[in-house]
């Protein structure tokens, strides 16, 4: 393990003041300040704070009232509220270390990482499906990831070993049985890249590649690097030392490293669902294979019908409109397709004009005999149509078959490079074509297409792909019939064949485990899995992509660390995609630890020391504490890496007590509290809100883990569980400021509009609380004063004043009825007290 404090950084062009790039510089252990008031400062970090404070002449207020403290840091570490019991225990030790054990008992608990772990996953942009053109594509075991974060924060995984995990946690399980024995696997750590944002078929290819390592460089050098690195993609890092070649150096690390499913069963397992799974795609596809055969039949046998069935509508629609029913009994023809050609026939959508004759017969009333002259020659510029169609597609067949022969021939004896294929989410497989000579021009085909309009003959007949806006006003497929609209035509034995092999693939279907987000594009394994990447085994040295073009490319560019981060020149890694070498430069470089000291920071005080937790650059704030920046990033280090130890440290100290009063002084000398001389007042982030409201109504479901589910007004689990979409994120989510997960989140806005109050006005989930809040209060008494006590310890952790209780009875009395209680609670439950922490 390299120590952040002998670990050197150089900077790479021009020297730049030491201020410009105080981040970047080895972590010195510093000077605690000697301060004035010794039984003030608790700890070491409360030295630096009044030092500050001091300097800037600033007086810190009062601590925090017991109540206060116990609601805040329970909120800050576990994202619930303290139980009214909770309150009373510690409000009854009188020990020294009642504080300690309170937080010890909050860090033990299974919250905690379910708490720090949204904080995480805001960094990760954590989503559970992407977007391919206008279709969400869902990813089944994203969530895994999630619960692989949860669980690292809860053993205290220590940083370090979190860091390189999620970069490459697959080497390290291979390379490193000891790390494995102490933490588990540590492969579904590098969810973190996998999970990430993928381009589908609505991508030219070699964009959507590069587009997609920009995001993998973006996630980790702002998560853990605070630096925006992704700049440099097209040029030069106008304002921090980071040249295109950086860029490249680590966006060659993902273009070496592939998508993977990883089993999280046997291969024993796995074996097993594999082979049923072949056995059902072998069903499947003779199922299909029997059926378009049937299918192609009955087309043809429909075509051939076509005069038939247009003289049958003529005999409907015409001068004697005669019943269908006796016209089906007389002729035998198929009474859906008489149907369907007559909605064809009398719709006014015209895209070709072979109808002409038609709309003329029937327009001027024509006799039988002329409907079945112009029926006959519909059927025959039909068949005629099938005919020139099958002709044209075998003639370009042939006329591509001979240009690739040519081409073969003209480049016999030279190495031809295979085309580079990325395999993605839902077996989707990315191809990205051999660059061309932009001076070589292929062969032309010379075979003319069918003709637009009879082009469209064929269409009204077949075509299963078009899409008409309004398809309403014309019929479409008129004798194509497929899957079960084929059963009523087919003949007995037939029947039996298709009966069987459907059995057969129900069967099978029932042994096999069913995607959750069933839809057009599940697809992939359905035992469990860990989205994860894996080395390619077909390794390139990435070219720099000139002016940020994947299609002009420049010199090959080893991968590496960034120049500016290393100790002299950066060294080559060598070994596979280089991600292990990533992973223990990023892990064990200072900035990192800075970086995560801020975030931990930034939760518990509402403000970094550095205001722009992923931009420690040139453009980002500088730090308002820099000594006490560095302390934490060193005491991170002397704890061993250990993120609860580092928590432990803020939340006893006399900084964090502080309680949110006010001083005209300090307001004057320091109006954003940027020296921390009180608390800031905090809005709740909407998991807390809606965890919160669970909690107290007595609804919450505490199951650690496992698959997510939309947030319904029925789904009682943290809001942590509920599922964050790419494609169109809930709404009670985006109301209250969850950010875009398609992107790293630094810090999260705080909103106040509104449409807030009137989701606590109206909404089903925070009426369904008060109701069941309501219920839990009458288990307690009977007495409404008693009720309404009890719910101000649930609601707000302290006790109802006399004004409090007089206002709860008078606003049940105006209300009235039966729901008044209900109607109180709810009135509780939206109350800015509840949401805000002081």
């Amino acid at each position: 393990m390299v120590s952040f404090v002998v670990a050197c950084c150089g900077l790479s062009g021009a020297e730049p003041s030491q201020e410009a790039f105080w981040s970047f510089r080895p972590i010195m252990k510093p000077t605690v300040p000697v301060v004035d008031d010794e039984g003030w400062a608790r700890s070491k970090i409360d030295r630096f704070v009044l030092a500050r404070m001091r300097a800037e002449g600033l007086e810190p207020v009062s601590s925090a009232g017991r109540r206060t403290w116990i609601r805040r840091v329970t909120f800050d570490l576990t994202g619930l509220p303290p139980t009214p019991e909770e309150i009373d225990d510690f409000l009854d030790d009188r020990c020294d270390d009642a504080f300690s054990i309170v937080v010890d008992r909050l860090l033990a608990s299974p919250r905690y990482g379910e708490r720090w772990g949204r904080h995480w996953l805001d960094v990760a942009r954590f989503g559970e499906e992407d977007t391919l053109g206008e279709f969400n594509v869902p990813y089944e075991n994203a969530w895994r990831y999630r619960d692989w974060i949860v669980n690292a924060l809860n053993q205290d995984m220590p940083y370090d070993v979190f860091v390189q995990s999620q970069i490459a946690g697959d080497l390290l399980t291979e390379q490193n049985p000891k790390m494995v024995e102490r933490y588990g696997d540590l492969t579904p750590g590098v969810g973190l890249f996998a999970i990430g944002p993928w381009q589908y078929g609505n991508s030219v290819p070699a964009e959507a590649r590069a587009d997609e390592r920009d995001d993998r460089v973006d996630v980790l050098t702002r998560g853990f690097l605070g630096l925006t690195v992704t700049c440099a993609r097209c040029h030069d890092h106008k304002y921090d030392p980071i040249s295109m070649e950086d860029y490249y150096a680590l966006a060659g690390v993902f273009r070496n490293s592939a998508y993977r499913e990883y089993p999280l069963v046997s291969p024993q397992a796995v074996e097993v669902l594999q082979d049923k799974q072949r056995k059902l795609d072998d069903a499947k596809s003779a199922l299909e294979e029997l059926l378009d055969q049937k299918s192609k039949e009955l087309s043809e046998k429909l075509v051939n019908q076509l005069a038939d069935y247009w003289v049958a509508v003529w005999e409907l629609i015409g001068p004697n409109e005669r019943d269908i029913s006796d016209l089906i009994l007389e002729t035998g023809l198929d009474r859906e397709q008489l149907e369907k050609w007559r909605r064809y026939l009398e719709s006014p959508y015209r895209d070709h004009p072979y109808l002409a004759p038609w709309d003329l017969l029937v327009a001027s009333g024509g006799s039988r005999q002329e409907a079945r002259r112009v029926a006959n020659e519909y059927q025959a510029l039909v068949l005629s149509v099938i005919e020139e169609k099958e002709r044209v597609e075998e003639a370009f067949r042939m006329a591509y078959e001979k240009r690739r022969e040519n081409e073969k021939e003209q480049n016999k004896g030279q190495p031809q490079p295979e085309p580079r294929k990325t395999k993605l989410p839902n077996e989707y497989v990315g191809v990205e074509p051999i660059p061309k000579d932009p001076d070589s021009k292929p062969e032309p085909i010379g075979v003319s297409p069918i003709p637009r309009d009879r082009y469209n003959v064929w269409a009204d007949l077949f075509d299963i792909n078009e899409f008409l806006e309004d398809y309403h006003i014309k019929e479409r497929r008129i004798v194509l019939y497929e899957g079960e609209e084929l059963d009523r035509f087919l003949d007995g034995e037939t029947k039996e064949k298709v009966n069987a092999l459907r059995a057969k693939i129900s069967i099978l279907e029932t042994e096999i485990p069913q995607f959750r987000f069933a839809g057009r594009y599940s697809k992939g394994p359905t035992f469990p899995y860990a989205m994860t990447l894996m080395d390619r085994e077909d390794l390139e040295t990435i070219r720099m992509h000139r002016r940020g073009s994947p299609h002009d490319l420049g010199d090959a560019i080893e991968s590496r660390f960034l120049t500016a981060l290393s100790d002299g020149a950066p060294i080559s890694w060598s070994e596979g995609s280089g991600r292990v070498g990533l992973a223990r430069a990023v892990a064990h470089h200072p900035l990192t630890a800075r970086v995560v000291v801020n975030r931990i920071w930034h939760h518990h005080f509402g403000r970094g020391i550095v205001e722009t937790p992923s931009n420690f650059g040139q453009l980002g704030s500088r730090p308002s504490h820099p000594g006490l920046l560095d302390y934490l990033a060193y005491r991170l280090e002397e704890l061993d890496f250990s993120l609860k130890a580092l928590h432990r440290e803020i939340v006893l100290s006399t900084t964090y007590r502080l309680g949110t009063d006010h001083s005209a002084d300090n307001l004057e000398r320091d109006p954003t509290n940027q020296f921390y001389w009180r608390s800031n007042r905090r809005r709740l982030e909407v998991e807390a809100i809606r965890d919160g409201l669970l909690f107290v109504s007595g609804s919450l479901e505490n199951q650690l883990g496992g698959p997510s589910y939309e947030l319904t007004p029925d789904f009682r689990r943290r809001t942590l569980y509920g599922r964050v979409s790419r494609f169109k994120l809930s709404d009670s989510l985006a109301l209250f400021d969850f950010p875009d997960p398609r992107l790293s989140a630094a810090k999260r806005m705080t909103t106040n509009s509104p449409l807030q109050r009137l989701f606590f006005l109206n909404n089903e989930f925070v009426w369904h609380q008060a109701e069941a809040f309501a219920e839990r209060l009458r288990r307690v008494s009977a007495e409404d004063r008693v009720r309404i006590e009890r719910a101000y310890l649930l609601l707000y952790g302290r006790e109802a004043a006399e004004g409090d209780i007089e206002l709860g009875l008078e606003i049940m009395k105006s209300l009235g009825g039966n729901s008044a209680f209900v109607g109180y609670l709810h009135i509780l439950m939206s109350a800015n007290e509840f949401l805000y922490v002081d």
